[in-house]
């Protein structure tokens, strides 16, 4: 009645402390409190139930069929290479509960969380707000360093504030954590990004390791950027191939990993989705990189909800057996609700404090992608270049997933989120036993 494909595990938060999902997953409320990544499939007497956590970082695909029951599954390749048809794969929507029960061929979904910005409240102090939220990095760090001892950590540094700050924190627990920092070496040398990591790595004590990559090296990276990151987008796929690049370089360092062993891999995602610290890119008289024309405030819950849709870090990182930690998504109602007049350098130093220096924030973003804030060299550049643009990806996509058309696959991602079902799905999908809506 209930087959699982899920991997990876459950890093559910509830403030105190990590758990499980899936522990007393049938009481009343139980999903509520928790943030964290999550996503459970479990049975309850005749009733399956499925979870996933509020901004969907967990994936949590699954299909019904006429006589089995359930399936669920983490990656789409596990349910293609299960026999299920693209067309009759769905996702439970994030901070959802969906209970199917198949002998009744009934269908429910339950949302726990909504995902709006509520603001600050009246008279609420940013800067004490920043102090709270620096606590709760600092207690969320803390027991992930209770909980696994003797794993091996490392912090992905971009060069950037959001993964600066998250390895300043996180060097307080982990004494031992190396820092690798993804470089695609341009003429002149090495990208700003991956000079500003260096220093940021020195200023902290830490061991750096540069993984330097060559053009062959990101094409080789593309199908499983594709694949693992669960998407087809330009974004989500240029920033997926830094990930498959710097995972199989730690996966190498660390080659237990793929055997159960726990790798731990810090790093400062999310950040600018909560902030909506994101800006269209101009390459070649094209922009890439486009945003939807609706206000601040609108984009940054928009931009958190297109979380859900697209598996760039944890799906990548866990398809090499390393366990991705995003410390913000356990203060992301906190960090989504400061005022917008708060620019990231502003809220990276109130929670920071004294730790950086003044310069530190005032260099120019760039896309760890890209590597410099002028659109010379990198990922983009390289695709763009070599005729692998939207149409490619796609086309890409079509054939690892199995998609019968561009129709069918463009329809898998809407509005920033997979596909859902909201009711028992009624019809055989083709010649396969599977059900479809």
């Amino acid at each position: 009645m209930l087959e699982s494909l899920l991997r990876g595990p459950d890093l559910g938060w509830d403030c105190r402390q990590l758990r499980p999902a899936h522990v007393r997953a049938a009481a009343p409320g139980v999903f509520e409190d928790l943030t964290g990544r999550f996503a459970t499939a479990h049975r309850v007497g005749d009733r399956v139930i499925l979870a996933r956590d509020p901004l969907g970082l967990n994936k949590l695909f699954f299909a019904v069929h006429m006589d089995a029951g359930v399936i669920a599954a983490t990656y789409l390749t596990d349910l293609r290479g299960a026999g299920v048809p693209f067309e009759a794969i769905y996702a439970v929507p994030a901070g959802t509960t969906v209970e199917i029960a198949p002998r009744q061929q009934a269908l429910a979904c339950q949302r726990f969380h909504r995902l709006d910005r509520n603001g600050s409240p009246r008279g609420s102090d940013p800067v004490a707000t920043l102090h709270d939220i620096r606590a709760d990095l600092t207690r969320y760090l803390g027991h992930l360093a209770q909980q696994f001892p003797a794993a091996p950590v490392a912090v992905c540094l971009s060069g950037g504030l959001d993964s600066a700050l998250v390895a300043a924190l996180a060097a307080e627990h982990f004494p031992a954590m190396t820092a690798y920092t993804y470089s695609f070496p341009g003429t002149a040398g090495p990208s700003a990004d991956v000079s500003q990591a260096l220093a940021t790595g020195r200023r902290l004590g830490l061991p750096s390791t540069v993984v330097e990559v060559s053009a062959a090296d990101v094409l080789a990276a593309l199908p499983d950027a594709i694949r693992f990151g669960q998407d087809w987008r330009d974004f989500n796929v240029h920033a997926a191939i830094v990930n498959v690049l710097l995972a199989d370089a730690i996966a190498h360092e660390y080659p237990a990993a793929g055997s159960g062993s726990q790798v731990l891999i810090l790093t400062g995602d999310l950040m600018n989705e909560l902030l909506a610290d994101y800006a269209p890119v101009q390459y070649g008289g094209r922009e890439y990189y486009g945003l939807p024309a609706v206000g601040h405030d609108a984009l940054r819950v928009a931009l958190v909800r297109g979380i859900q849709a697209g598996d760039r870090e944890v799906g990548v990182f866990q398809s090499r057996g390393l366990t991705v930690i995003q410390p913000y998504a356990s203060v992301f109602r906190k960090l989504l609700d400061l005022p917008a007049a708060l620019g990231k350098p502003d809220v990276i130093r109130g929670i920071a404090g004294d730790v950086f220096p003044p310069p530190f924030y005032l260099r120019a973003k760039a896309r760890a992608q890209i590597g410099d804030p002028e659109v010379r060299g990198g990922i983009l550049p390289l695709l763009a270049d070599s005729g692998r643009g939207s149409e490619y990806l796609e086309q890409l996509a079509r054939s690892i997933f199995g998609a019968p058309d561009r129709r069918v696959l463009r329809s898998f991602i809407r509005a920033g989120a997979y596909r859902s079902c909201q009711g028992f799905p009624g019809r055989r999908c083709g010649q396969s036993r599977y059900l479809q809506v």
